[in-house]
């Protein structure tokens, strides 16, 4: 999903990005921190659902093999 990681923070990293380049230092490192927190959770909400993704497409291809096994075996039967 490497497609979907510059999408993650893009709008986060804008705002650092305008926040470097315009040397807005009257911004306080609370507010930043707050942003760095954001892109965090950003993240893990990604990793959470890449995870759900994982687990959902193993078990709907573990389905799908037990049904072309049963498949098998009824058309092994007749």
């Amino acid at each position: 999903m490497n497609w979907a990681d510059d999408l993650l923070d893009i709008q986060i990293d804008e705002i650092l990005v305008f926040v470097a380049d315009n040397d807005l230092q009257k911004i306080s490192r609370e507010i930043l921190g707050e942003f760095a927190a954001l892109k965090q959770k950003n993240f893990d909400i990604y990793l959470t659902d890449a995870k759900a993704y994982g687990e959902e497409s193993a078990h709907r291809e573990k389905e799908y093999n037990s049904l072309v096994f049963k498949m098998r075996k009824d058309l092994m039967a007749k």
